[in-house]
């Protein structure tokens, strides 16, 4: 089944994203969970506004910064195909009414 995947196939392709991307990915993780550290245990209002508008900032940068990753590669999409998965080649494809029941 393709919902189950092999961990070690995902800790691989954590290795194959360069190290920029995964930073980001720990610093946005980091960030977001001191802002919610900080929420729970009251920290002052005006620090918790500052860390709120600049969360855009972060979030748009982590998006980036994947996004663009060049070492990430997919496949390319077919002819009438809007969308794919990696490791899910068939659930872009057109399935008949008689094929869904």
């Amino acid at each position: 089944m393709y919902l189950i995947s092999n961990g070690d196939e995902q800790i691989s392709n954590i290795m194959n994203l360069s190290s920029k991307s995964v930073i980001a990915a720990i610093v946005a993780t980091v960030y977001f969970l001191i802002y919610g550290v900080m929420y729970f245990f009251n920290v002052a209002p005006m620090v918790l506004l500052g860390m709120l508008m600049g969360s855009p900032v972060v979030l748009i940068y982590l998006v980036y910064t994947v996004v663009t990753d060049p070492k990430y590669k997919t496949r390319d999409l077919k002819e009438d195909e809007e969308f794919s998965y990696k490791d899910w080649p068939e659930a872009s494809e057109r399935k008949s009414p008689e094929e869904q029941k």
